[in-house]
């Protein structure tokens, strides 16, 4: 008799998954999820396996582990959860396209205010350049202004000390241009040709002249220092001069700078209010994204469950399948044994079933 060899059953097939990467761009987070696949046409009697790809749903079925209302009612589930499915990946990619607007935005304003800032602190240091040189020649002009006020208050007292010696000797005229006249007298006399009497006329007025520039000697000296400070002053008026224009220019120049750092700071201003609400727009939108997610994410779980257990009915039912072609299979051994026994005629079909068996047999030994 042909002895029987069982072989494990391997013909269990896993579900085949095709992954759904649902990404949030800020997060990084993916997530996974099986889509439905392939269905068994449950009234196929080949022992090899016939899955075909139908609605989307592996339908081959068994009645003893799934009754055609199961069945039916799962397969409705399922369609209408594809139907789902597809109706949330098209609110997640109409979100997506919002909340990514809403982000480029942000980040733009963000990029902007960036800028701004550094313009800001561009015209602020700027700004404290100019400034301090305004406060430091307002400093020396001040010191200048001082010095003047002082020599001016010299320069009086000078004027003072004058009028009191020429009031002494009682001198109405100017000491310099007496001494300018004393000058002028004895050129005069030492060039020019001229009679006794008119030269002696001239030498005692020249004499009485500089008897009264002896006795103005003090206010000449006096004299001489005014001059000198009032050249002093001059050349500090000047220079104060000077200085007050370099103040006027640079004050100007400082308020510009002033102004556009007020005017820069204003659409910072400006820029993070708009950015706030941006900003607010952007989490609306990716919590709605995410809150959309997880009702996805639920509902391809419960098609991978559907699946899973069409998979199962689908595995049971090859198993029964295959149980049933080997019994077959086994009773055509036994019949063709009892031939050769009783030495009857075999068959096309019986030869076939021999040669089937001592095949087996021989792998059965090696």
């Amino acid at each position: 008799m042909v002895q029987k060899k069982q072989k494990k059953d391997n013909t269990e097939e896993k579900s085949s998954e095709e992954d759904t990467v649902i990404a949030d761009k800020e997060t990084g987070k993916k997530s996974k999820a099986p889509i439905d696949k392939g269905v068994i046409d449950e009234n196929s009697g080949d022992m090899d396996s016939d899955t075909e790809k139908g609605d989307g749903l592996n339908t081959e079925t068994d009645d003893s582990v799934m009754d055609n209302d199961e069945k039916s009612r799962l397969s409705n589930e399922m369609s209408i959860l594809k139907k789902d499915v597809a109706a949330l990946r098209g609110e997640l990619n109409a979100l997506n396209q919002v909340k990514e607007a809403a982000f480029s935005k942000k980040e733009g304003h963000s990029g902007k205010i960036s800028t701004l800032i550094s313009t800001v602190r561009n015209f602020k240091r700027e700004r404290d350049i100019f400034t301090k040189k305004v406060q430091e020649s307002k400093k020396r002009r001040k010191e200048l202004n001082d010095i003047i006020g002082k020599k001016i208050a010299e320069i009086k007292d000078l004027y003072e000390e004058r009028d009191k010696i020429t009031a002494k000797f009682k001198v109405k005229e100017d000491p310099v241009k007496l001494k300018h006249d004393i000058e002028s007298m004895e050129y005069k006399v030492e060039t020019e040709v001229m009679s006794f009497d008119k030269e002696q006329k001239l030498m005692k007025a020249l004499k009485d002249k500089k008897k009264s520039l002896e006795q103005m000697k003090g206010a000449i000296d006096i004299i001489e220092k005014i001059n000198t400070a009032s050249k002093e002053i001059n050349k500090l008026k000047k220079e104060a001069n000077v200085l007050h224009k370099d103040i006027q220019r640079d004050a100007s120049k400082s308020q510009e700078l002033h102004e556009n750092m007020l005017t820069e700071s204003k659409k910072i201003d400006d820029l993070k209010k708009d950015e706030d609400g941006v900003y607010k727009e952007f989490f609306e939108e990716k919590k709605k994204y995410s809150e959309i997610n997880i009702v996805l994410k639920k509902k391809l779980v419960r098609i991978n469950e559907i699946n899973s257990k069409f998979d199962d009915v689908r595995a049971h039912a090859r198993k029964e399948k295959k149980k049933r072609a080997e019994k077959k299979l086994e009773d055509k051994k036994l019949a063709v044994d009892e031939k050769i026994k009783k030495r009857m005629k075999l068959t096309t079909d019986d030869l076939l079933v021999f040669q089937r068996e001592q095949l087996e047999n021989k792998n059965s030994k090696d």
